[in-house]
């Protein structure tokens, strides 16, 4: 059934440009609330961002999440990330 699929994370990465990737997709800020906005609230987030990007990046991404509801969100920050 559909209840016992195992949900897979979702995962956004922002990279040491600052540049934010939705599941290996390049977004803005506004193209990740539109994808955000469709996305299952019960899926993991996993947000890996590269060291280097300045706080507000961040936080601009951890906001998003909050305003959308997500509750199942993990950080995790890495000295140098690419988008995949």
């Amino acid at each position: 059934s559909v209840q016992n699929e195992v949900r897979q994370s979702q995962t956004i990465i922002i990279d040491e440009k600052g540049i934010i990737y939705f599941n290996s997709n390049p977004l803005s800020l506004n193209g990740l609330r539109e994808c955000l906005a469709q996305a299952d609230r019960g899926v993991p987030i996993q947000v890996r961002a590269d060291k280097n990007i300045t706080v507000q990046a961040c936080v601009d991404v951890l906001d998003l999440l909050a305003a959308e509801r997500f509750q199942r969100v993990s950080l995790q920050t890495e000295r140098s990330v690419k988008g995949e």
